[in-house]
Order: structure tokens, then sequence, then C-alpha cells
């Protein structure tokens, strides 16, 4: 149910290869977790390369400020043997009727 809670933000994480996400959970600002490999999905839904993940990180803390708060375990993380980064970043949520919230 996760996805449906109200949140924040969003980090997103794209990796070669696997890691466990349980110590990005300790990191304040982070609600929770949901994520998929490329071998959890059919080839004919997806165009993934073979051994991809993607992980959204639910945070219910400002994205920008969790983001910082992510970097030392996200260090740690990609210097175990087989996780490569290809994409991490923060994003806000979309409120209805608020387009120029994060415009500057």
């Amino acid at each position: 149910m996760l996805p449906w809670w109200p949140v924040k933000g969003v980090y997103l994480l794209l990796e070669r290869g696997e890691a466990p996400t349980d110590p990005l959970l300790d990191v304040d600002g982070v609600a929770g977790i949901w994520s998929a490999t490329s071998l959890d999905v059919d080839a004919r839904l997806a165009s993934a390369q073979g051994g991809q993940s993607i992980t959204y990180c639910f945070l219910d803390d400002d994205p920008v400020a969790t983001a910082e708060r992510l970097r030392p375990a996200l260090a740690t993380r990609w210097k175990q043997e087989g996780v490569e980064p290809l994409l991490a970043a923060p994003f806000h949520a979309v409120v209805p009727y608020e387009w120029d919230r994060y415009v500057p």
C-alpha cells in the first residue's frame, strides 16, 4: 500500500546489480521502499537490460534534505561488489493545481 501513502517525494535509484534496501530505511525521511529487478518483469513488458534494478524510496521529508542524508548509505551501497549506480535522484511529489510549487 505504500505507493498510495501521501509522501513529500521519492528518491529514485536505478542500478546495475542488487543490494539490500534495509540500510536505506534507516535514513531519516525515508518512509518506505519498493524495488524490482529486470528479472521480476516479463521481457515483453519492459526494455530494461538484464541485471538492472529500480528502487523507489518514498519520502516523508523534503526530498533534497533527505537526499543529503542518503549520501553515506548510498556510498556504502555502491562500494559493494556488483552494484553500479546508473541514476540516483530526488523528486518532489506533484500536487494538483500547484504547478509552480518548485519552479524558481
